[in-house]
């Protein structure tokens, strides 16, 4: 997955430490997409010294326009016919997401990275 051109990789420099993480993790991101519904896919992985990586725990948002929302119901208060337009006219939307990860107990050992990978659709 890190090697797709359409994955984005942040991987923390070597711990100097043991790091312990217990629960739920959070990412928040601001998006730019060209159409109002997407998917943001998010994985949390161990980096052990030789390159390896495993898997820690994934996330997923999936955000549907206001149009998607709107049609079983009437337009409220002009969102739907705005987010239409939008997409008609090709305007990117700009997009506060909030990821939760599943539940997890994970030690990463000294010398390991913690690596995030961010994808969407």
């Amino acid at each position: 997955l890190a090697a797709r051109g359409d994955v984005i990789r942040f991987d923390a420099a070597p711990l100097a430490a043991p790091v312990a993480i217990v629960g739920k993790a959070h990412l928040r991101l601001v998006v730019r997409a060209s159409r109002p519904h997407f998917d943001i896919f998010a994985r949390l992985c161990d980096v052990h010294p030789g390159g390896c990586s495993y898997n820690v725990c994934d996330a997923m948002f999936r955000r549907f326009s206001p149009t998607c929302r709107a049609t079983s119901h009437t337009d409220v208060n002009g969102l739907a016919s705005a987010a239409a337009s939008a997409e008609a006219a090709g305007t990117e939307v700009v997009v506060e997401c909030e990821l939760e990860f599943a539940a997890t107990a994970k030690t990463f050992a000294a010398g390991h990275r913690i690596r995030l990978l961010v994808s969407g659709g």
